[in-house]
């Protein structure tokens, strides 16, 4: 017997009313304080709850303990852009949402996400973003979302 594939627009649908995705940010004061592996950390945590976790970009910064967190986790592989005249590699962000689209559920997305637009654009796929940041690269200013 063989066991019913769910129906992809019952679980768009369910994943519509999860309502938006949100934003969790990691914040250090210093390269090394432990951002990107308490990230993994929490992604751990996620995976046992049954949410599809994958990661954008990761840098271990050559640290064992934090590249042996990685096993486990689906990495998207980082996309190619020439940026005037040198390739840069980035997130993928269009490869995390067809993870989002593929699975029908609930995908956290981490690492790599470095403007308020990708945000928007995962949000709006109910994708969680999760960012591990130092404070002083001002890279993504929070006084979007204080309150």
């Amino acid at each position: 017997m063989t066991e019913a594939r769910p129906d992809p627009e019952a679980l768009l649908r369910a994943a519509a009313r999860e309502g938006k995705g949100r934003l969790k940010v990691f914040l250090g004061a210093a390269p090394g304080v432990g951002k990107t592996y308490e990230m993994l950390m929490s992604g751990r945590a996620r995976l046992a709850d049954g949410v599809d976790v994958v990661i954008g970009v990761v840098e271990t910064h050559g640290r064992k303990e934090t590249l042996a967190l990685v096993e486990g986790y689906e990495v998207i592989p980082r996309r190619k852009v020439d940026y005037k005249g040198r390739i840069l590699d980035e997130m993928d962000i269009d490869a995390i949402l067809a993870v989002r689209r593929a699975t029908g559920r609930r995908v956290t997305a981490a690492g790599g996400i470095t403007s308020w637009d990708e945000i928007d654009e995962l949000d709006a796929q109910q994708v969680d973003a999760v960012v591990g940041m130092a404070v002083y690269t001002g890279q993504l200013p929070l006084d979007r979302y204080a309150k």
